[in-house]
Formats: structure tokens, C-alpha cells, sequence
């Protein structure tokens, strides 16, 4: 099943499984997100914390989906997603900063 014409491939749906990483935040990643060129002709899409954080409060998913989350990062390789994964951190969205 694709997600906005991108074609999951075996590798991309165990990660985002064991990442416990929705689909709709896959989506919005590949809308809303910075393009980053990669290596080999990779493509890397970056939602970052303040983006996350307009979506959270949008009411778009849980606050437990993203807590301490600093960037939601979706590789893709020509129309196939390649693997998908998040950064955690310190300076990731907490309480503070996802009050609505």
C-alpha cells in the first residue's frame, strides 16, 4: 500500500513496526518535511520538533507518539521508502512545550 505515491519495501515496514512509527507520521513527514540530499541518491525527509509540535497541538496524534522526539527522519530512494526512524533527546518536545 502506498504512502503519497512512496512504495514501502519489506525493510521500511519491519523498521517503522519496531520503531513503533505510524504511517500518518511517515505521511506527514513526507509533506511537511525538509528534503535533504543523501548519499547514493538518497533522499532524506526531516520533520523537525517545531513541526511535531504544530501537529500535536493540531490534535493530529498523541503526545505519547512523541515524547522527548527531536526529528522524525523518512529516507526514500527514487519512489520506494527506504527505512524511517526517530531522533530522541534531551531538547526533544516534553511537557514544556507541548501545552495546548
Amino acid at each position: 500500500m502506498p504512502i503519497l505515491n512512496f512504495y514501502p519495501t519489506q525493510h521500511f515496514l519491519s523498521q517503522i513496526s519496531k520503531r513503533r512509527i505510524s504511517a500518518f507520521m511517515v505521511s506527514l513527514c513526507l509533506a511537511k518535511g525538509r528534503i535533504c540530499l543523501g548519499k547514493s541518491g538518497t533522499l532524506h525527509y526531516r520533520l523537525e520538533k517545531e513541526a511535531l509540535i504544530a501537529a500535536l497541538k493540531s490534535g493530529y496524534f498523541e503526545f505519547s507518539e512523541v515524547w522527548a522526539v527531536c526529528e522524525l527522519i523518512v529516507v526514500t530512494k527514487r519512489n520506494r521508502l527506504i527505512t524511517a526512524f526517530l531522533r530522541h533527546g534531551d531538547t526533544g518536545i516534553g511537557l514544556a512545550n507541548a501545552k495546548c
